[in-house]
């Protein structure tokens, strides 16, 4: 998104998120000095705000903060997710079998068919 995008088309964008009782609002519009307004707002079955965070961003910056958003979020699921498996059992079945029971393929000498 360029400059000339941002003042002749002010598009606001908005989504919403319902998560249980607690609904997720975030909203990106453009603002009067050629950055983003990011608004991202949280309420309870009541409508009641629990929190807010909202800024100015650069258009420039959007790919390297969504770079650091998503990794920092995924670490923080990485680190709150309950452990417990996720493959499917006939993958971890396979993973066994080739694995622990002595079966080996010697890739270097498979023809391209195989």
């Amino acid at each position: 998104m360029n400059t000339t995008t941002l003042l002749s088309a002010p598009i606001t964008l908005d989504r919403r998120l319902l998560l249980g009782e607690t609904e997720y609002q975030v909203t990106v519009f453009p603002t009067d000095d050629r950055r983003l307004d990011l608004c991202i707002v949280s309420s309870d079955g009541d409508g009641q705000v629990v929190s807010e965070i909202s800024g100015g961003i650069s258009p420039a910056d959007l790919p390297a903060l969504t770079d650091v958003l998503s990794s920092t979020l995924a670490g923080l699921i990485a680190m709150t997710r309950q452990p417990g498996r996720v493959s499917a059992l006939g993958f971890r079945l396979a993973t066994a079998l080739f694995g622990s029971a002595g079966i080996e393929w010697n890739l270097t000498a498979a023809s391209d068919s195989e």
